[in-house]
């Protein structure tokens, strides 16, 4: 186990609510106190000495000046003065005070290091994200466009095993909607073939004596027509001749012609009735040959439609083909793809470790499910990934774990290597407990 720097002695003076404060910090130190007794303050104090810039809130309100000093248990001493309008940084090594303090602390302290308890309680995307920081993955995008295409990998934002994640999703995506499609041609294929009898029938051929049948009947039809017309022409016509007589002689034969008058509606009536009762026939006769005509028309459609969906099934049945198959490269991809992710997973620090559809697994199982241990060895884990040189972590609110979670973290905090500062409420004034204090703490020493 890669041995650390530690942090053998801590002075706080006029910083945020600490008036002064100082301590001999152990492997795991305990900050305990009632609310507003200074645990966040002591906390945020150690976190300032190793981060960079001015920040004036960082005075104890009132004060002119605050200071903050680390001796680390190779000698190496961090200052850092604060006053309202700068701060000042001065890092003493071998007696020797370093030009360029900030790249020093830089080397020292990742300022972005895991708060164990934080991903403990963060949710499922924090931690992935906790996880890929600390565990970057170069991934070959060469190979990625070989098992997958390039017209899912291009472009792709994304780094990393989270990149394998994306275009994983993205296959499984293009498998899902091809398989999909798959299931609907299928369906139709299925409805079309209900449709087909066992055994198409041939078309009849259209009757040309029909046809021709019924144009005698239409002939007949104009025929009889013209000559009840021209009869009756012929009747208007004397009629019209006698009426010219007997407006010559209206006076004289007006009853006459009254007469005249109703037996020519009667002729007419006749006329009309003779008229109906011919169409009406003829009507008749044309309906059945109509008839005959309009089923073989139907049976000709229907012998076009049985045709055309049999050859609908066999072009669907070819693009089904086409479909199953497309689904199978992609069912191929999705396996390389994992393969591919379980070669770059093999070499991470953290065996076991790894990352399906945006969630944390290890060996498998999801990280929520693993044991109070196994998720505790996680966190402290990813946190001395990301440490750096000194191996300081400095976590605030250690009572939002349970118990059970607090008694694996402590037992496996110590035997980490790291040094951990942690804050819990507790009652009374602010206390410091220290464990794990010997001599490779170093003594203090103050200029």
């Amino acid at each position: 186990m890669e041995k650390k720097l530690k942090v053998s002695h801590v002075r706080i003076q006029n910083v945020l609510g600490i008036a002064e404060l100082e301590f001999a910090p152990g492997g795991f130190t305990e900050i305990s106190g009632a609310n507003g007794s200074g645990k966040t303050s002591t906390i945020e104090a150690l976190r300032a000495a190793l981060r960079g810039g001015h920040d004036g809130t960082l005075l104890r309100k009132g004060e002119d000046k605050g200071e903050i000093v680390l001796v680390l248990d190779d000698g190496t001493t961090i200052k850092k003065s604060i006053t309202a309008e700068a701060t000042n940084v001065t890092i003493l090594r071998n007696e020797k005070k370093l030009s360029r303090p900030a790249e020093a602390i830089k080397a020292l302290h990742d300022v972005l290091s895991v708060n164990p308890v934080e991903f403990l309680r963060a949710p499922e995307k924090a931690r992935v994200d906790a996880l890929l920081q600390v565990m970057p993955i170069e991934v070959d995008r060469a190979r990625l466009v070989q098992i997958a295409g390039a017209d899912i990998c291009q472009p792709v934002a994304a780094t990393g095993i989270d990149l394998i994640e994306t275009i994983k999703k993205a296959v499984f995506d293009q498998r899902t909607g091809v398989n999909r499609a798959a299931r609907d041609k299928e369906g139709a294929i299925n409805q079309l073939r209900a449709t087909l009898p066992d055994e198409v029938p041939d078309a009849p051929a259209t009757d040309a004596s029909l046809l021709a049948k019924l144009d005698q009947i239409d002939q007949a039809r104009d025929a009889e027509l013209a000559r009840i017309d021209i009869k009756m022409a012929g009747i208007q016509a004397d009629y019209d001749a006698r009426a010219q007589v007997y407006r010559d002689r209206i006076a004289a034969i007006q009853r006459e012609s009254d007469e005249d008058t109703i037996q020519l509606a009667g002729v007419k009536a006749k006329a009309d009735s003779a008229r109906a009762d011919a169409r009406s026939e003829h009507a008749q006769a044309r309906a059945g040959v109509q008839a005959q005509l309009t089923n073989i028309e139907e049976a000709q459609k229907q012998h076009a439609r049985f045709s055309q969906t049999k050859e609908n099934v066999a072009r669907m049945a070819g693009e089904l083909d086409g479909l199953k198959e497309e689904a199978g490269g992609y069912t191929e991809a999705l396996e390389a793809l994992d393969a591919y992710k379980a070669e770059l997973l093999a070499s991470l620090p953290i065996p076991g470790m790894e990352i399906t559809e945006g969630s944390l697994y290890r060996y498998g199982i999801p990280f929520d499910r693993l044991n109070t241990a196994q998720q505790v060895e996680i966190a402290i884990e990813i946190a001395k990934l990301r440490a750096g040189e000194l191996g300081l972590i400095c976590v605030d609110g250690l009572e939002l774990l349970d118990e059970k979670h607090y008694e694996a973290f402590r037992e496996l905090a110590a035997a980490s290597g790291l040094q951990l500062i942690v804050s819990r409420v507790g009652t009374g004034a602010l206390t410091v407990e220290t464990e794990c204090v010997g001599p490779d703490y170093g003594k203090t020493q103050f200029e």
